[in-house]
């Protein structure tokens, strides 16, 4: 992250930036940047190695016909990567295997060291687990050690697949860690800020607030049932499905959004209207122009950056508000006089009478100065509160019933997110949140190939958000989302989203606006039978753990 955010520096200061004695102060958190480096590398080595050990490095150096001098130069052409070191195989039992390291150390690898590395086949297959050291490795052999604090080192190998972390401050746009990917200095490329890459159902959330602003309520029910699109904007008939090709029939808005059904939310959009949709994302930061004029919009086939999404998820966070990331704090000269300071537009909930939403603002970037400093730099409020808070409630439930469940593991009731898969597993994302931070983790092959069979936002993006989280978290008081004193709860009937009957058993609660309410029935009516499913919610959520796409 460094090297990276000193090429920016340079980008924006020149020279200047090295021959003026600049000091240059960042919203980074120390401990929670560790963190993150942390978490994404865990993650990564995590993915990477239940897919399989792809082998020796080089060709195999011949131990009887080298000389030694060779065999050390072959271990020095490798290169180092991290604080790895890279090995060359002399000798394999059954059970161990002896080394000589880079740095001319020989050491002995236990077989719980190699004992993981099932041979890679590709994405969606390993090939046998291995029983003893030679179906792993052989004399000869150049591979790759990392540290580990039980065994001393453990087999490695240089991970393909790529994991990028943001997390902000959602009250002023902060950015207190960011990791651009497993490792900057291969390529210095920043997946943050310079990739683009479909969100899918990490999406959904925005186009559900759009029909929550509409007059949706999260008890309104939608067909989710098979539908043909003629969609002029698309370049034939589409059929779009749930995974599995399953159908739920009438669905409550929050059931399909913590089951990310995807019929039901092409069909909101259908009703919304594209243009009004679009025209409405762009309280979060989305420019219209980026974004498909078309249905599949829906469903986060728009291409769009990590930092993009977080700042979208922000204005969940923080009640309403829309705010600007930024990096750079302040930056002095050698003579202590500053030559920047930040002044982000910051969430003020007292200041109602200053706000006001201004669509057509341009987005601040991470290193523009601001035109002049205004005195009172408030964040426009661009969402309801009330609407922001249903949206909010209805993401609570993806981490309690739906694909977000991993999180439970963190005991804490305030955090809210939603996971995305896109087709054929090319991007897997989590952006969670609570009321002060917001983080999003998305991870891919740079090339877009596909992560492999059962592997969805769940499985690759949601552990390394746990991981950070974990620090960020730690020892903090739970920050709800503030839900405002307007709304209203009242009993519904969970298969119709109608107003429940007196007494009836079967009951749930829900929060309405107040001129959402749904009206008192007539106990001498019958009710309306949408045919749902039996299945309980458990059932439900576990056929329904894959989301895909299209």
């Amino acid at each position: 992250m460094l090297k990276w955010f000193e090429l920016r520096l340079y980008s924006t200061f020149g020279d200047d930036l090295y021959s003026t004695g600049m000091s240059v102060y960042t919203t980074i958190d120390s401990g929670r940047q560790k963190a993150a480096n942390s978490a994404v590398f865990n993650g990564v080595l995590s993915y990477d190695m239940r897919h399989g050990y792809r082998g020796s490095i080089e060709t195999r150096v011949d131990l009887v016909e080298a000389p030694l001098e060779e065999q050390e130069q072959a271990l020095q052409d490798i290169g180092r990567f991290e604080d790895w070191q890279t090995a060359l195989v002399l000798e394999t039992t059954d059970t161990t295997a002896d080394v000589r390291l880079s740095n001319g150390e020989r050491t002995t690898l236990p077989w719980d060291a190699l004992k993981w590395a099932k041979p890679y086949i590709d994405e969606n297959s390993q090939g046998a687990q291995p029983e003893v050291v030679g179906d792993v490795l052989v004399p000869g052999d150049i591979i790759r050690l990392r540290p580990d604090s039980k065994l001393g080192w453990m087999l490695a190998q240089k991970p393909n697949v790529q994991t990028a972390l943001i997390s902000l401050n959602s009250k002023d746009g902060a950015i207190q860690s960011l990791v651009g990917g497993f490792n900057f200095y291969e390529n210095k490329f920043n997946r943050i800020t310079q990739s683009k890459r479909q969100p899918g159902s990490n999406f959904k959330p925005f186009v559900y607030a759009s029909a929550l602003n509409s007059g949706y309520t999260a008890a309104s029910i939608i067909n989710d049932a098979p539908v043909v699109f003629n969609d002029s904007n698309l370049a034939s008939a589409w059929r779009p499905t749930n995974d599995g090709g399953r159908f739920y029939g009438p669905t409550r808005l929050r059931q399909a959004l913590y089951r990310s059904q995807n019929i039901v939310s092409v069909r909101l959009l259908d009703e919304l209207g594209i243009r009004p949709t679009l025209n409405f994302l762009r309280r979060f930061g989305f420019d219209p122009n980026e974004l498909p004029h078309n249905l599949s919009l829906s469903l986060g086939s728009a291409n769009l950056s990590p930092l993009q999404i977080a700042t979208g998820y922000a204005v969940f966070s923080n009640g309403g508000y829309q705010v600007q990331p930024y990096l750079i704090d302040k930056v002095i000269d050698r003579n202590n006089q500053t030559l920047f300071q930040a002044n982000p537009v910051t969430v003020c909930t007292t200041c109602t009478a200053l706000e006001k939403t201004n669509d057509d603002e341009p987005q601040m970037g991470l290193f523009d100065t601001p035109n002049g400093i205004r005195s009172l730099p408030i964040a426009p409020q661009v969402l309801d509160p009330e609407v922001n808070y249903i949206i909010y409630d209805m993401m609570r439930d993806v981490i309690k019933y739906g694909t977000g469940r991993r999180a439970l593991v963190l005991k804490r009731d305030d955090i809210a997110g939603k996971t995305g898969t896109t087709n054929d597993g090319r991007d897997a994302w989590f952006s969670g949140f609570n009321g002060d931070i917001v983080t999003s983790v998305w991870s891919g092959f740079d090339n877009s190939s596909p992560l492999g069979r059962g592997e969805w936002g769940g499985s690759v993006s949601l552990p390394p958000w746990i991981d950070y989280m974990r620090y960020a978290l730690n020892g903090t008081q739970p920050s709800f989302v503030t839900k405002p004193s307007s709304l209203v709860t009242v009993r519904i009937d969970p298969k119709t989203g109608e107003r429940a009957l007196p007494g009836q058993s079967d009951a749930i609660f829900e929060i309405f606006r107040q001129g959402n309410v749904p009206p008192e029935r007539d106990i001498n009516l019958p009710a309306f039978n949408n045919n749902v499913s039996n299945e309980s919610e458990e059932e439900q959520q576990e056929d329904n753990a894959l989301e895909n796409l299209f």
